[in-house]
């Protein structure tokens, strides 16, 4: 079976600026479709935005605000990514043997655990904001915190409109031990995955042709098994990171591929919701997003380093991007009632995603970031391998 080569990159918890900036697109993907299409708490359909007005025969300069999912998307691909690169990293330094059921035992315990320390305490403060906004039971509230709302509701119904998401992420983590022990390295075995799970995107479409909660296809579509093929194609962009590097060293297929992730983004539709028609295409745009990060990830590594500011603000909003994406949605609330009566409707909506980035940027450097200290420490004391005090997961985001 063909093996993956030496991991340089997962030597180190480092920070690579490419991740963060595909992050910013991401999460200002999913900010634009909460502030101009779909009501952040509790998630409703709003129509804001006229896309007619921006349209101009195939394409609409302003499509890419209906492209919410698309983000969430990719940040479920930039999952994968980060995932194989940190457990890469954490076998290397601790000496794992995977296939010895002890050692896999405490190197998914603490995968799990580290896991959980970075997500649960923001998203538990966000639990605690969005019930000063919203009456929730103590059911919706229950299930939310046990992240079990996709399992018995929809994200409809749902305190905000980004927990669902946040729910798949932990599926995914309590799946991604076993995937990685299957794969092993295992190039061949990826690929097989990545062949038996590509028929799961059809699920998703179960979400449009019965949109009916607490049905069998709804649920399946709106958990794991309806987004795994992500996932996965995450963990492949980082697994065949060299040969996708390889590929794009050609600026004809540099510049194609860029040209078509631009028309993907950029492609007229008038539905506020992804069409049965343009699923299939909006799936090969955030594809084509993961294979643009693998053959543009050293030249925006370079751009950073070299201190372009453009990249520079993309890659603190991709650092930000956690709290950005579950904090923004506050402010946009609020600023909706006290911009009622504001007659410039592209102008306010405008302003409120300025304010709804710039109140989760607040969160991350008064809130994240010293939660991130604290986790550093718990782990550093209390959960790593006495052989290895250091190996510490770096703050990556879902």
């Amino acid at each position: 079976m063909e093996r993956t080569g030496e991991n340089t990159e997962a030597c180190t918890h480092k920070r690579y600026a490419y991740i963060d900036v595909f992050r910013c697109i991401a999460v200002l993907l999913v900010v634009a479709a909460h502030t101009f299409v779909i009501g952040y708490i509790p998630p409703t359909i709003t129509t804001i935005f006229d896309q007619s007005r921006f349209s101009f025969g195939f394409f609409n300069i302003g499509a890419p605000l209906f492209r919410g999912h698309l983000g969430v998307w990719i940040f479920f691909c930039l999952s994968g990514v980060t995932m194989a690169m940190i457990a890469h990293s954490d076998v290397a330094k601790n000496g794992t043997d995977l296939h010895d059921r002890g050692s896999f035992k405490n190197f998914a315990s603490l995968f799990w655990k580290k896991r959980l320390l970075r997500i649960y305490p923001l998203f538990l403060l966000h639990l605690i904001l969005c019930n000063f906004l919203v009456r929730a039971g103590i059911k919706v509230n229950l299930l939310s915190m046990l992240m079990l709302s996709n399992l018995f509701s929809s994200h409809i119904t749902a305190l905000s409109s980004v927990m669902w998401s946040l729910v798949v992420e932990i599926q995914f983590y309590a799946l991604f031990p076993f995937i990685f022990r299957f794969i092993d390295g295992r190039r061949r075995r990826l690929a097989l995955l990545l062949l038996v799970t590509a028929p799961s995107l059809l699920l998703l479409k179960a979400i449009f042709w019965n949109p009916v909660p607490h049905t069998f296809l709804f649920i399946m579509a709106n958990n794991v098994p309806g987004f795994i093929f992500f996932f996965l194609f995450g963990i492949g962009a980082y697994e065949f990171r060299e040969k996708i590097s390889d590929i794009w060293r050609s600026k004809y297929i540099k510049i194609g591929g860029i040209s078509l992730l631009a028309v993907c983004l950029f492609w007229n539709t008038s539905r506020v919701l992804i069409s049965t028609e343009n699923l299939v295409f909006l799936v090969a745009t955030s594809l084509i997003a993961i294979l643009v990060m693998g053959g543009m990830r050293l030249f925006i590594d370079n751009a950073f380093r070299a201190g372009n500011p453009l990249v520079g603000v993309a890659a603190f909003l991709g650092r930000a991007s956690y709290s950005i994406y579950l904090f923004h949605g506050f402010a946009v609330f609020e600023l909706e009632h006290m911009l009622e009566s504001f007659h410039h409707i592209l102008i306010g909506a405008m302003i409120k995603m300025i304010c709804g980035v710039a109140f989760g940027c607040a969160v991350y450097l008064l809130v994240e970031k010293p939660l991130l200290q604290i986790k550093d420490g718990i782990i550093r004391s209390y959960l790593a391998p006495a052989a290895n005090k250091n190996a510490i997961l770096s703050e990556e985001t879902p």
